[in-house]
């Protein structure tokens, strides 16, 4: 990675200051949380996020553990 977290969240939310305006929603798809750090700082920049989680392969404390993230 070329930039920080910060670098990344202060250009993601200029980013979407731009197009905040002409749109309803915005859906940003990332990989998973636990994956690769993309999804925390894209978090940080938009007014809410979805988790989509499999009741199968999920463990029920690490789906808890993403509310603090």
């Amino acid at each position: 990675e070329l930039v920080g977290i910060e670098e990344k969240e202060y250009i993601l939310k200029k980013a979407l200051d731009k197009v905040r305006d002409k749109y309803d929603f915005i859906i940003i798809d990332c990989a998973p949380v636990g994956m690769i750090s993309d999804a925390i700082p894209v978090g940080n920049a938009v007014d809410g996020t979805i988790f989509a989680i499999s009741s199968q392969d999920t463990n029920k404390k690490d789906a808890a553990n993403t509310q603090h993230l």
